[in-house]
């Protein structure tokens, strides 16, 4: 499960990278959408004692 939920956030981090152009408010709804995905993809690296890996991937979320 954890390497399809990781492939999700890499998907959706380059296509997030496109969406960069666009207005910041576009951007902020594509990132409420897919958030779950994150954090999800965090809870699974941290069962794992992979912290910061886990941190990591919850601090592209605050990358806007």
């Amino acid at each position: 499960m954890q390497t399809a939920v990781q492939h999700s956030v890499e998907v959706r981090e380059s296509i997030r990278a496109e969406l960069r152009q666009l207005p910041l408010e576009a951007l902020q709804a594509f990132t409420d959408r897919v958030a779950r995905d994150y954090r999800l993809l965090a809870k699974l690296l941290n069962q794992q004692d992979r912290n910061q890996e886990a941190q990591a991937v919850l601090d592209l979320l605050e990358q806007i």
